[in-house]
């Protein structure tokens, strides 16, 4: 049998919800405040329906109609607006200053801060007269810089306001909206993310990419190619955009560390275009007290040591080897796990030994008046 004492409590309950509910504060809005609603219905010939945290809303269709009378809106988008009141139990906005509401709307947007929409009407010596909704401001040339042409729209932010004097700025805008970007962009940039960037400077030690809204990158040397560089324009061009992977961020020292070569695919790991045991022509890129550092075909870099290079004393080195000077030595050894090639000029040198030598041993099985050294001399 069932307690008659559930049902009792199953009112108490949903009584109590009923009283908390009339104990809520109804969410207000400020007239001239600026909130968000959602476009709920865009067919009616004199209003856009919209949703807000208070209710169902109004805002004329005019304000949202393009040159060709368009609706520049769709349903289920979030658009900024102004409160303006309730009538007849509608609570109505607006996307501009107008009506009674206008200059409280102006002041409201100076205080906060709101972009708002206006229209270049006449173009003056000294700047432009701008109309925001109902409201003429004037905007001076410096805040509106480059050729602006009448009846085109910007976006202003009220920096000087009274009844009679209305100052706005479209610099000040762009200000705004560049320290917002900067904002999203440091909430983006994580160790391990991936950025683009334009390349803006060369350093020895590496180079320096513009992330965007006053952030810079810095690329090590070593971080731009997996095959050894000297400078970093071997790989890079001032101006073009590189993608790169973030490594360390430290934001009390402004200090972004990127890596380009992450992102690309390491030629380590495939098949190289050379052997041990291929004899090369190299090119010097250093000279070093103990060998010399050389580049090999595609980039690869590899080292000589001073015992391979097939001298007497080491003061020689400076004068038997310069920058850029193009030589043959043999691969003698290949570190794919530590990306290391180590050649040798002697066994270079050996190898043409054994092969003019194998050629002489060839010549005199045929000739018996060739000599070693008609063979070696032959022009």
């Amino acid at each position: 049998m069932k307690s008659k004492q559930i049902g009792i409590d199953k009112l108490n309950t949903d009584l109590a919800k009923l009283y908390l509910k009339t104990l809520e504060t109804p969410k207000q809005f400020d007239l001239g405040e600026q909130v968000y609603v959602v476009v709920k219905d865009v067919k009616d010939s004199e209003y856009i329906f919209v949703e807000s945290d208070i209710g169902t809303g109004l805002i004329p269709k005019e304000q949202l109609l393009d040159d060709d009378k368009q609706i520049i809106v769709n349903v289920g988008e979030t658009i900024p607006a102004f409160y303006v009141g309730s009538k007849n139990g509608d609570h109505h906005f607006t996307t501009v200053p107008n009506g009674n509401y206008a200059h409280l709307i102006i002041e409201n947007a100076k205080i906060k801060k709101i972009p708002l929409i206006g229209k270049v009407e006449t173009i003056l010596e000294s700047g432009y007269q701008v109309r925001i909704g109902d409201v003429l401001a004037f905007c001076p040339k410096s805040k509106l810089p480059g050729e602006v042409k009448k009846g085109e729209n910007y976006l202003f932010i009220i920096i000087e306001y009274n009844k009679n004097n209305i100052i706005a700025s479209h610099t000040d805008y762009l200000q705004i909206q560049k320290e917002e970007k900067r904002k999203e962009l440091i909430e983006k940039l994580k160790v391990d993310s991936v950025i683009t960037g334009k390349v803006k400077n060369f350093l020895k030690s590496g180079a320096i990419l513009d992330l965007g809204y006053g952030i810079e990158g810095f690329v090590p040397l070593s971080e731009i190619s997996y095959k050894r560089i000297e400078q970093p324009s071997e790989v890079l061009k001032i101006g073009t955009d590189v993608r790169a992977k973030v490594k360390e961020i430290n934001w009390k020292e402004d200090r972004i560390i990127l890596s380009v070569k992450e992102l690309e695919k390491n030629p380590w790991l495939g098949t190289l275009p050379f052997n041990k045991g291929d004899v090369l022509d190299v090119k010097i890129l250093q000279v070093l007290k103990n060998g010399l550092i050389v580049q090999l075909p595609e980039r690869f870099h590899g080292f000589i040591p001073l015992k391979e290079l097939n001298i007497n004393k080491q003061k020689q080195l400076n004068k038997e080897f310069q920058k850029d000077q193009i030589i043959k030595a043999m691969i003698t050894n290949i570190d794919k796990e530590n990306q290391k090639i180590t050649l040798s000029i002697r066994a270079a040198q050996e190898f043409y030994e054994q092969l003019e030598y194998q050629k002489y041993i060839e010549n005199s099985q045929n000739d018996d008046s060739i000599t070693l050294g008609s063979i070696l001399f032959k022009e």
